[in-house]
């Protein structure tokens, strides 16, 4: 990738975008891919404030990374879009849902390999869920099969 325009990075060329795994300037990854030219600003980088960002519709929201364990599955969501996170046993057992209404926020870029830098499978995604929702969410990202479902 070329350099920016002045003003832009500086003397130091960019970092490569989460698609590359790489940091973004101050050390925080990006929320999602952006285009050609785009502005790196607090919307578009991973942190605490995420959820913030979205203003009045972000107020009541936790930032909240989560692993589906089926990539290609989460390679459908789209920044933006609403899904209930449901969670089922892989040895057996009716599925429950965990949270609904939970806001995509960011899509990390997938490793190359196939699997996390811990060497997990899966995809990260950070979704967006009421404060109440973290506790499960959090055990049933652990010890269950996550999956998701489009919100009407």
């Amino acid at each position: 990738g070329g350099r920016p325009a002045a003003g832009g990075w500086g003397a130091t060329p960019p970092p490569p975008g989460p698609a590359g795994g790489g940091d973004t300037p101050g050390g925080r990854r990006g929320a999602a891919a952006g285009g050609r030219g785009e502005p790196v600003t607090a919307t578009r980088l991973l942190g605490p404030g995420l959820a913030a960002d979205l203003g009045p519709a972000g107020a009541d929201l936790t930032a909240m990374p989560v692993r589906f364990p089926d990539s290609a599955m989460a390679a459908l969501l789209r920044v933006g879009d609403v899904v209930d996170v449901l969670a089922v046993d892989p040895q057996g057992g009716a599925a429950g849902v965990v949270t609904r209404g939970a806001r995509v926020l960011a899509l990390p870029g997938p490793p190359a390999s196939g699997t996390g830098s811990d060497g997990l499978p899966g995809r990260l995604v950070v979704l967006g869920v009421p404060a109440a929702a973290v506790p499960g969410l959090a055990d049933a990202s652990v010890r269950l099969f996550l999956v998701f479902a489009y919100a009407p």
